[in-house]
This record gives structure tokens, C-alpha cells and sequence, in this order.
């Protein structure tokens, strides 16, 4: 014995002389903990710390124990009145089985308990069938060797449930196997007016559903006469003991052969009449295979492939493509694209363009051509042109004297431009005079004239305009991007144009807003992208720009690439432009909109009054919340947002946005606490944070309620405890010593 065991051992010899402990917890709870301690630190229970001691532990009897040893002792009197004990299971189950639970409370064996109320034990030796002599028994019930259905036959006689099993297990078969092999004939189980010809292999199915990607639960209840739910079970369930294996995995060589067609016909699955076979790939090992085979009455699942199996399924690539991969090498080879060459894809609604689409959907791929190229072919855009192709394109736009006249609202404007563009040109000029063409400016109509014909449609009365936010969303949006070119507001805007805005409490009774409904042309709508897209570039000579996934100009570019089978990138890609990985929000100085968003923010603070409803609540600043909110892009200041760091998993809304919290350094709750000589509800004392970094900002290590920077200038929080939190993004907080009085 160690040392803690001996000191048990010694308080427990103390307590129970006798050696029976009972009831330890009501007697010693310290005790007690003790040996619960030490069981969990040694993965035992305190009875098996108590009886590796050398003690017994024993169940404190309760009031009602003696009157059910009283029944005892009368039902077994009846039973054997010699007092002389044998083969209780088999007289009485519904006793042996009580007598058997009590005896275990007791820890004792039910030897020891009979002899404490005078009785003897004396124990029967069972005879155990043999194969034949079980064989022999069901001949005798059945003597035309035709028996009903298996689960019907074990009801009509319970007594060959374990003795069938038993004889099965023998000869390694199941039981329906051993029935079957003596000559008997079982009837099959009927489901919904259908019989089963098939045994239910649980361990295949669990192990096709678990292991594998394997979604045919409809397919095996139908060919099982069984429920989808009782297959689901099977999958789910968690058996006391693995099960045993029912279908054969071995295929023969015409089977075999059938499996080999099958995979060089690029087919997951193969159907018929009388066959089934499917081919499952792994979770988590992409060359990993099994295989469920079904003709006839024969039922098949292999896990271990044979080596020429194996590998002609790794020679057709099976473990790099799915079913809908194959769908598409089909539709290309159907088109007469040889492998290797290029595909060009012509008309914007054929069906394979539509494949293409689907499957790049939020898959790996960004592009067609990366995608057609891992398939095994080269990808040519069907809107890729040669030089004399793109010539007899411009032809139309040459006047009389050589020279190019097109503008914006021409309809090949933004193909031809972006084409040009793919191809290194930088202006008009270079590539109308690279084909030979004359060039001279065609003057646009200029923004503000088309703006200002625009907003026409919205006037009120006079030059007094009411324009919606949302149901006049991208034109509202055009405005505040024209507005930012020129570092305006949006009503600057409206006047720069020549009209003075309403507000929906200015406007008339009775009058109905306008709803701008632009011409749907893709060229007009392609302009109006192209305006707020300009507003976004972060490198005018790659035409890199940053656009994030929430915007709802990214929505709305998704959703018009997409009513031309195109990709998001495709169209920025067409367009000229390319989608840049860095955000390039997080500066050290500010933007022209950073600063007039943070003007809004200083003009938006609360007064801090206070309000009673049941209790008292602060008045906050819903403005400066929302204010602060959008200076940061919805991002937290002490996230690193980059993987050398401790960055927290954003938390995305359904309207797209990040979800973050707005922090007082200093409580509002605190005001009466000190005196101060700004506004605690103002942009100097809040800090936009994640909901994780809040917690941490008020709770760990007493709070952090100082600012402090170093000599670089960077700041930091600091606990009441003296640890540092470093704000990464920092655009308009101070340092600043907690206000807070030091405790008494």
C-alpha cells in the first residue's frame, strides 16, 4: 500500500472493525470524499477503493428489505420445501431475477445470501444442445422443414431464441444460414404488401453511412422491406457488440467483369432490372472505396478492393472526381473536344455552360478555365477573339474619314474595352491606333448632366426631390459614390445638382414616392457598376479593387454575373478589373471618408440622462453606436485580423454585416463616480470590439479601464492587475489615465 491508501485503510479500520462498511457518506462525509478522491484520480469507484482495502462494502439495509426477504423465503419455500436450491432460473425467472438484483445491492453472491435465510445453493449444470439435437427439436415442431417468418418463429417459441443463436455460432453462420443449411425453408417478411428476400447486414450498413459517403437510405429500405427511419437506426446506433457481418464480400470473375465496365464508363452507379452496383467513396480518404453489389437474390459489400480493381478506379481518377465531374467530361467529349485541346464555349446558354456554373458554385475553383484545365482540357472563352476578329467588331464604329466614333451607351462600349484591356492596352487611343484606326475624343454625356436628368424623375414640386433609400437602392447608392468622388454628403450632392431634398415628413398628403425602374439593358446597368466599382480601386494600374462579400454591391454583382452564367470573378475579369485578398481598411491615416465619418462621430454623443421604468436605465447614443460602428467597418479594434495573432472567428449576420459591440472605457454607470470634462457617452470613450474582446475589456483581471501608448504611439489597454491589450486599428482614441478613484 501506498501512504494515502494506509491512512484510509487505518480511519476505515477505526470506523468498521467488523470489516462491513456501510453507509460511509451519512457516517463520515470528509471520510468519504476521501476515498471519492482517490477513486477518481485512480478511475475507481468508492466500493472498489473500499474492497481494495480488504473491506466489504455493503448496502445499508432499508425498512423495506426485511418484508421482501420475509417474500423471499415464502416463494421459495413453495418451490423446494427441503430448503435445497437448483436450476431458480428456469422455475421461477421473474424471483431469480429480483433475488439477483438485491443480492448485487448487497454485494454479495446469492450462494452466501440463501445460506443467511436458510437455504442451500446447490448449482445445476446445464446440458448444452448440440447442432443436431437442436436440429431435431425444430424437426419435431416443423416436420415439412417449412417454418414462418424467423422473428415469428422465435415468438411462438421463446425457448429457441438463445439455443438457435447458440447452434448458428457454432458453425460460424447466422442463424437463417444454419436454418437454411439443414434444409429448412423460412418464409420471407413481408413489407408493405412486398416480401424480403434479403438478410440485413448492420454492420455494412453502419459502416457504409458512417465511414462513407453513402446518402441511399431510400434505396436499402425499399430493397430491404424495411423503413428509412429503421436504416437511419442501424447508421445512428451504437451496439453493445460490433455486429456480425451477413453479406458475402467477395466478388466473382463475371461480377467483377461488371464492375470493371462500370468504371471505365466513368458511372458512381450502374442500375437495371436485377442489378445495382455502387461505388462509395470515403470521408476522409479520398482513395478509399467500397462497393455494394445487388443481382438478383445475391446481396454484396466489399470494403477490400481487389489490386485491379483498386487500381483501374485510380487510373480513371475516381478518387479526384465525384458523379457530376464525370456528368461534364461527358458533355465535353459528347461536344468532340478531344482531351488536351482547347474548349470553346460559344453560346451563353448552352448546358454546359450551365454545368460549368453549378459546379463551380462554392467549390475550390475560382474560374472555368481553372477548373476545365484540372479536368484535363484547356478552356478557351468563347468571347476571346483575334486581333482581325476584334477588328471587324470595331468596323461598325469607323466613320467616312477612318476615325472611331462609340460611347458609353453603344452596346459593345464595355466588351470591346475590356477586351483590349486583358490584352495590356491602357487607353482607347492605344488600341484603336494599334488597329490602324484614327482616334479622336467622343465626348460622354457627362455624369452630372445624366444624373441630373435622373433625379427629374423624383421631383416633389419645384426643384424639392424625395428619393428611397431602399426601394431606389443602386441609384441611391451611385449618388453616395458620386458624392465621395467629390468629398460631399449626399445632400451636397442633391444641391451640387440643382434640387433640395425632402424628407418623408415634408412630403405631401396623399403623394406617392417615385421607384426609379432603369432600363434593364446590360449596358446600362454595366455603366452604373462600373461608376461605383471606379470608387473602389486601391491600384489604378492593376485595376485591383476591395470589395467584401457583405457589401450589397458584391450581392448585386453575384446576382448579374449569374443572369449571364458567369462567375462574380469572370465578370470583374471581363471588365478589366481583378478582386484584391488584402483589406486595405486598416491604415494608419485616415481616408477622405474615414475623416467625414468621424466628423459624424464627434457630433454623435448622448447626455446621459437617465430614464425610470422599473429601474433605473442610461439614456445611450444609438447614433454613436451606429457611427462608430461604420468607421470601423464593422470590425473589432484589438482583433489582428491576420494569422500571426489573436483573431477571433467573425460572427456573420443573415444581412451580411460582421456583428460587433460598441465598449465604454469608462462605465456609463460610473459617471456619478467622477468628475470629468468631456462626455462619457462620446467617440473619446467608446472602442468597437467583438463580442469576445468585450468580455475580456470588462472581466479579465478586474477590467481594463486605462489607455496608455508606447513610444511608437501605439496604445494599449491596461487591467487594474497591470496587463496589456494592444488596439490593433486605431483612428480616434487617446491615451488616457482611468478617471476612476482608487479604492479605499
Amino acid at each position: 500500500m501506498n501512504e494515502i491508501e494506509k491512512r484510509l485503510y487505518a480511519q476505515l479500520k477505526e470506523m468498521y472493525p467488523n470489516g462491513e462498511v456501510v453507509s460511509l457518506q451519512n457516517k463520515d462525509l470528509s471520510l468519504y470524499h476521501q476515498v471519492r478522491n482517490y477513486g477518481i484520480e485512480n478511475k475507481m469507484k468508492p466500493r472498489e477503493v473500499v474492497e481494495k482495502l480488504g473491506f466489504r462494502h455493503v448496502r445499508k439495509k432499508k425498512e423495506n428489505d426485511d418484508k421482501l426477504i420475509e417474500r423471499f423465503k415464502s416463494e421459495l419455500l413453495l418451490l423446494y420445501p427441503d430448503k435445497i436450491v437448483k436450476g431458480l432460473s428456469q422455475r421461477n425467472q421473474v424471483l431469480y431475477q429480483e433475488m439477483h438484483r438485491y443480492t448485487k445491492l448487497q454485494n454479495i453472491t446469492k450462494e452466501k445470501f440463501l445460506e443467511e435465510i436458510g437455504f442451500g445453493y446447490v448449482r445445476e449444470h446445464k446440458h448444452i444442445e448440440t447442432s443436431e439435437e437442436i436440429e431435431q427439436m425444430i424437426l419435431s415442431l416443423y416436420p415439412n422443414k417449412q417454418l414462418p417468418v424467423l422473428i415469428e418463429f422465435k415468438n411462438r417459441h421463446p425457448e429457441f431464441v438463445n439455443k438457435l443463436l447458440k447452434a448458428a455460432r457454432q458453425e460460424s453462420k447466422t442463424e437463417m444460414g444454419f436454418l437454411e443449411s439443414r434444409g429448412f425453408s423460412v418464409d420471407a417478411p413481408v413489407y408493405q404488401g412486398v416480401k424480403r428476400r434479403y438478410p440485413i447486414d448492420k454492420a455494412c450498413i453502419k459502416r457504409l453511412h458512417h465511414e462513407y459517403q453513402c446518402t441511399t437510405t431510400s434505396e436499402f429500405a425499399e430493397l430491404l422491406g424495411v423503413t428509412r427511419q429503421y436504416i437511419s437506426a442501424i447508421a445512428l446506433s451504437t451496439p453493445k457488440r460490433k455486429p456480425k457481418k451477413v453479406w458475402e464480400d467477395t466478388l466473382t470473375e463475371n461480377e467483377k467483369q461488371e464492375v470493371m465496365i462500370m468504371i471505365q464508363n466513368r458511372e458512381f452507379v450502374f442500375k437495371d432490372n436485377e442489378t445495382i452496383i455502387r461505388i462509395y467513396k470515403h470521408l476522409n480518404d479520398d482513395k478509399q472505396f467500397a462497393i455494394f453489389y445487388k443481382k438478383k437474390d445475391i446481396l454484396k459489400c466489399l470494403f477490400n478492393l481487389s489490386s485491379d480493381i483498386f487500381e483501374e478506379l485510380i487510373s480513371y481518377r475516381f478518387h479526384e472526381l465525384e458523379e457530376r465531374d464525370f456528368k461534364i467530361i461527358k458533355e465535353i467529349e459528347k461536344r468532340g473536344f478531344s482531351k488536351g485541346n482547347a474548349v470553346r464555349l460559344e453560346s451563353a446558354d448552352d448546358e454546359l455552360v450551365t454545368l460549368l456554373i453549378n459546379r463551380l458554385y462554392r467549390s475550390k475553383w475560382s474560374s472555368r478555365k481553372e477548373y476545365v484545365n484540372f479536368l484535363g482540357w484547356e478552356y478557351v472563352d468563347g468571347r476571346t477573339y483575334t486581333y482581325e476578329e476584334l477588328k471587324e467588331r470595331v468596323l461598325p464604329y469607323i466613320d467616312g474619314d477612318g476615325y472611331f466614333r462609340m460611347t458609353r451607351e453603344d452596346e459593345d462600349y464595355y466588351t470591346l474595352k475590356n477586351l483590349f484591356s486583358r490584352r495590356g492596352f491602357s487607353s482607347t487611343e492605344e488600341w484603336i491606333t494599334h488597329l490602324g484606326f484614327k482616334y479622336q475624343r467622343t465626348r460622354n454625356v457627362p455624369t452630372k448632366e445624366k444624373y441630373q436628368e435622373r433625379l427629374k424623375s423624383f421631383i416633389v414640386y419645384d426643384n424639392k426631390i424625395y428619393i428611397q433609400s431602399v426601394a431606389n437602392q443602386r441609384f441611391y447608392q451611385l449618388l453616395l459614390f458620386y458624392g465621395q468622388r467629390k468629398g460631399m454628403t449626399l445632400n451636397e450632392v442633391i444641391n451640387y445638382l440643382g434640387y433640395e431634398r425632402l424628407y418623408k415628413e415634408e412630403l405631401p398628403n396623399g403623394y406617392v414616392p417615385y421607384v426609379w425602374k432603369p432600363d434593364n439593358s446590360d449596358y446600362i446597368m454595366r455603366e452604373d457598376f462600373q461608376d461605383m466599382l471606379e470608387e473602389l480601386v486601391i491600384d489604378e494600374t492593376s485595376k485591383e479593387l476591395f470589395l467584401q462579400p457583405e457589401d450589397k454591391l458584391y450581392q448585386d454583382l453575384v446576382n448579374f454575373a449569374e443572369a449571364q452564367n458567369k462567375t462574380i470573378f469572370e465578370l470583374l475579369e471581363e471588365w478589366g478589373y481583378t478582386l484584391s485578398k488584402q483589406n486595405p481598411f486598416f491604415t494608419d491615416t485616415l481616408t477622405e471618408e474615414q475623416s467625414s465619418q468621424l466628423e459624424h462621430l464627434k457630433s454623435a454623443q448622448g447626455d446621459l440622462e437617465t430614464s425610470v421604468t422599473q429601474e433605473q436605465k442610461i439614456k445611450r447614443s444609438k447614433r454613436l453606436v451606429r457611427e462608430i460602428k461604420k468607421l470601423y467597418n464593422y470590425r473589432c479594434q484589438i482583433c489582428t485580423h491576420n494569422d500571426n495573432g489573436e483573431t477571433i472567428p467573425y460572427i456573420i449576420k443573415s444581412d451580411g454585416t460582421h456583428y460587433v459591440e460598441v465598449h465604454h472605457i469608462i462605465q456609463l454607470s460610473e459617471a456619478d463616480l467622477i468628475e470629468i470634462d468631456f462626455e462619457l457617452d462620446s467617440y473619446e470613450n467608446v472602442i468597437c470590439v467583438c463580442s469576445h474582446h468585450h468580455r475580456v475589456l470588462h472581466f479579465h483581471n478586474g477590467g481594463y479601464d486605462k489607455l496608455i501608448a508606447d513610444e511608437n504611439g501605439k496604445l494599449y489597454f491596461v487591467s487594474k492587475q497591470g496587463d496589456k491589450l494592444k488596439i490593433y486599428h486605431n483612428l480616434h482614441l487617446q491615451p488616457r489615465e482611468s478617471l476612476m478613484p482608487e479604492p479605499s
